[in-house]
């Protein structure tokens, strides 16, 4: 059986960019530009032995225009890396 330390990390942001035109004189406000971006990011690394190291991830972002002529962006990343340190 392997004992070693599992350390867990998971990150949730949320942002929300708007770029308004405002006119005084009319009382109009028009957007022209801006995103909702959410991100969602969970890593688990796991010490095999004292030289050997392991980390799963997983990294989901999703974006959405604020004008309708873009389309919304989703993209994921996902992995395995396996780490060994030559050193003490």
């Amino acid at each position: 059986m392997l004992s070693g330390d599992l350390n867990l990390k998971a990150d949730f942001s949320y942002r929300k960019n708007v770029t308004l035109l405002r006119n005084l004189e009319y009382d109009n406000n028009q957007v022209t530009a801006g995103q909702t971006i959410m991100s969602i990011k969970f890593s688990a690394g796991y010490n095999l032995s004292r030289n050997l190291t392991s980390l799963l991830f997983y990294d989901h972002n999703f974006s959405e225009f604020a004008i309708s002529t873009a389309f919304p962006q989703t993209s994921i990343r996902s992995g395995i890396t396996i780490r060994y340190n030559f050193g003490n």
